[in-house]
């Protein structure tokens, strides 16, 4: 196999593991710039390795078993995760809404775990989601307590910029509201190990904030929820620590969801 017939097989991989639906050869080969042959050609590679699998016997592709499999043994090197699993659960239950964990990965916030609300309409959450720090209240929870040397590079790496009122008022009442098209009304709570080390951020993911059902006593109850989460990581810092911290920002670049 050829340099270039590799590197094509990647960016079939990583587009469509990184797309909400499942995708087809045309729209595969439109998106990459590929001829519809290096498409087909692509998909089939992936599919017979197990990477790829066809939705529903159709055209179309999504994640197969491999790449699920790899993703889950990623997801294992967060010992975190298997202790917000319950935590998630009430948070789910008492808001009805979806609630996910998200862990630091340099300057990203990648979704490691995910429980359904009881709402009849709820968000949809992608296990694996990637976002910029900036980019959402989970991020945003995060950056609140990250030291102002660890927000200025993360604005010197990326171009992009933190707002620091922003960032004083999180810090003040506890918790990140989302101002973006894709969290508006979302709300998200750090998880902080030993000396406010951050560890994630617990999201509720829907119309959270604003929503009449959500009161401040709510609120407040979903804080010290995630204030307990922070409590046990505490107890073992070295298992819960943050696996990535030791990599610079510029070492580091993910895709981000759309």
């Amino acid at each position: 196999m050829s340099t270039s017939s590799a590197a094509h097989i990647f960016q079939i991989l990583r587009l469509v593991c990184n797309e909400s639906k499942p995708l087809g050869a045309t729209e595969i080969s439109k998106r990459l710039g590929l001829s519809l042959t290096t498409a087909h050609r692509g998909l089939h590679t992936l599919d017979t390795a197990g990477y790829l699998s066809r939705y529903q016997s159709s055209a179309r592709f999504e994640a197969g078993p491999a790449c699920r499999s790899l993703m889950h043994g990623f997801f294992a090197k967060f010992p975190l995760r298997d202790v917000a699993i319950p935590y998630l659960q009430r948070l789910s239950v008492m808001s009805g809404e979806t609630a996910s964990l998200f862990v630091p990965v340099g300057g990203y916030v990648l979704r490691i775990a995910s429980l359904k609300g009881t709402n009849e309409v709820i968000q949809t959450a992608s296990l694996g989601e990637t976002r910029a720090l900036h980019d959402s209240a989970a991020g945003y929870a995060m950056a609140a307590w990250q030291s102002s040397e660890q927000r200025r590079r993360y604005c010197e790496v990326t171009g992009q910029t933190l707002d620091e009122a922003r960032i004083a008022e999180i810090r003040k009442v506890g918790f990140a509201v989302g101002t973006g098209s894709a969290d508006d009304r979302h709300v998200a709570f750090p998880i902080l190990g030993e000396q406010d080390a951050v560890l994630g951020a617990i999201a509720l993911e829907g119309s959270v904030w604003g929503n009449g059902n959500q009161t401040d006593a709510a609120i407040d109850t979903y804080k010290v929820i995630a204030r307990h989460m922070s409590e046990v990581a505490q107890s073992n810092s070295t298992k819960y620590r943050d696996i990535f911290a030791h990599l610079d920002l510029a070492e580091v670049e993910l895709p981000v969801a759309s």
